[in-house]
């Protein structure tokens, strides 16, 4: 019977718990259903740059799977590490896709010069912090995993200066959507009264050819995949700071000595992060390939 034991040879214990085989089964069944259903959607619309998450989802798998691992090995670091690393890095792989999104809503809606950083620079600034903050954490998490304490302790450190980058891009990040949402929104507003005059103006000088329109009812994709971004920027965010006041805990403190905060603060919202992300799949979200890479493309054939 599987039991809580020190690392062999030491008296220092990785686990303060015995780590939960029905817990980690249940939300690796989940997100192994859920990462398919992405993947299967990634495929059929072609929409490349969504199989980063689809990366993130797997590596959620192993972590779970590393926690049933570990279960049965609490006094060895393999399964430790492993699950620590894969589990604390797929978010940072979540926010790489959140991040290419809000560039490819931008540039399909033709938003382009109403950005507060120019898109193509979206994609190239926030992954970039946003990998900056994955060597971080996968440093410092590797390092956690250590038999001597002084070690362990500065692996907490340096994943705690990994979390607060990523904390800090994720806000800058909701800064530059939610700017480009009030801006779009006031562009699109004026392009509808304009319609709306010309509709007007054409019906009193009884021009027929503008009869029978009117302005679309529907919510525009661009707005729909925006809140889909801020629902996903949010539980990125308190995943975060959850993350970051248990590593500033450290292994003695409320959040890293218990089990429940680890499914209820991370994996649920990691998992209703990819559920939100499925039922609002960016599909539509495809970039024209510009005249400059099409000429370049006839260049290479």
């Amino acid at each position: 019977m599987a039991k809580l034991k020190p690392i062999t040879g030491t008296e220092y214990f990785l686990w303060k718990y015995l780590p939960s085989i029905p817990l980690a089964a249940a939300f690796l069944a989940a997100f192994l259903i859920v990462t398919t259903i992405h993947l299967t959607l990634t495929i059929r619309t072609k929409t490349h740059f969504n199989h980063i998450l689809a990366i993130g989802g797997l590596m959620q798998v192993l972590g779970y799977a590393a926690r049933i691992w570990a279960h049965f090995s609490t006094d060895t670091i393999p399964p430790y590490i492993m699950q620590s690393c894969l589990i604390i890095l797929a978010p940072v792989l979540y926010a790489a896709s959140v991040y290419m999104c809000l560039s490819r809503i931008i540039r399909s809606s033709g938003g382009e010069r109403l950005s507060l950083v120019r898109p193509r620079w979206i994609t190239r600034v926030f992954v970039l912090a946003d990998f900056a903050t994955l060597n971080v954490q996968g440093n410092g998490a590797g390092l956690t995993g250590s038999d001597t304490k002084a070690v362990a302790r500065a692996g907490q450190w340096i994943v705690i200066a990994g979390l607060g980058i990523q904390v800090a891009t994720v806000g800058f990040f909701v800064l530059v959507a939610v700017v480009w949402h009030r801006r779009m929104g006031r562009w699109v507003r004026a392009e509808e009264r304009m319609e709306v005059e010309l509709v007007n103006d054409g019906q009193a000088m009884g021009d027929g050819s503008m009869e029978g329109q009117s302005m679309p009812s529907e919510l525009p994709p661009w707005r729909t995949g925006l809140w889909m971004l801020y629902i996903c920027s949010a539980l990125i965010g308190v995943r975060s700071v959850f993350r970051l006041v248990e590593y500033v805990q450290g292994p003695e403190g409320y959040l890293l000595s218990r089990e429940w905060p680890t499914y209820s603060l991370d994996g649920s919202l990691m998992l209703l992060l990819q559920i939100v992300y499925v039922i609002w799949f960016p599909k539509d979200f495809k970039v024209e390939m510009s005249d400059r890479r099409k000429k370049w493309m006839r260049l290479l054939k």
